[in-house]
């Protein structure tokens, strides 16, 4: 049999599949089986910023109604991101007892602001590396392309002035230049850019007449622009590239 081992983010793979942030990869029992049909590391299910700000507004709503107290909010805050946080590391915990091969932590962040302050947390958790989901949605027009570029170089310095974690940031296909933002990646110190991400679109339900989410599926054609992109890019860097 041919030996298909790597590397990839300074870690030795058996083979080249990277199993990729999924609800596959989101338990310990279903890691273990993707360990043994031959994957040569895990991304774990995402940490999504905009989702646990969202319960954090719930529930500071709550709080302020039933207390009527304004220092609750900040307990509330604190309390939703320490909850997700140790929920998240003893799913990483659990997976690096039970598997031999990289577990691969996966925050889904939003801006500059939030995500940073956890980071040491993962530096304590046993995960082998850590994984950037970037996208800032471009709705406010006043907002340059130029001012979002700078955005997620901003995140992955802060990040990586936080963390001794190899990192990874995967990225969507949507900018005016996508070489000039994965050199300044590059530069801002990730080791590895992940191409791309995959957005939720809407359909239109032509019988009821209303939005709905269209098929989340992938196609099997989908990895030809992975993989146009990896060709052009890949003499640009000094990172690791992964489709």
């Amino acid at each position: 049999m041919a030996n298909i081992e790597t590397k990839f983010l300074g870690l030795n793979l058996s083979s080249p599949i990277i199993i990729g942030s999924s609800g596959l990869t989101g338990k310990t029992e279903s890691i273990i089986k993707l360990a043994k049909a031959g994957a040569g590391a895990v991304v774990l299910k995402s940490l999504f910023e905009e989702q646990i700000l969202a319960v954090i507004a719930q529930e500071t709503r709550k709080g302020g109604v039933v207390y009527g107290q304004t220092d609750i909010d900040e307990y509330i805050a604190f309390y939703e991101r320490k909850h997700s946080m140790n929920e998240y590391m003893e799913l990483i915990r659990e997976t690096k007892k039970n598997v031999s091969i990289p577990v691969i932590a996966s925050i889904n962040a939003t801006s500059d602001k939030e995500w940073q302050t956890i980071c040491t947390d993962l530096d304590k958790s046993g995960a082998d590396a850590l994984q950037l989901n970037l996208f800032i949605t471009p709705f406010d027009a006043k907002i340059s392309g130029e001012g979002i570029e700078e955005t997620y170089v901003s995140i992955v310095r802060k990040v990586k002035a936080l963390t001794s974690l190899p990192l990874a940031v995967k990225i969507g296909p949507f900018f005016s230049n996508i070489g000039h933002l994965v050199t300044r990646l590059d530069e801002a110190g990730a080791s590895a850019v992940v191409l791309f991400n995959r957005y939720a679109s809407p359909d239109i339900d032509i019988q009821k007449m209303n939005l709905k989410t269209a098929s989340v599926r992938s196609s099997d054609t989908e990895y030809r622009s992975s993989l146009r992109w990896t060709a052009l890019l890949s003499h640009l860097i000094d990172s690791d590239i992964a489709g």
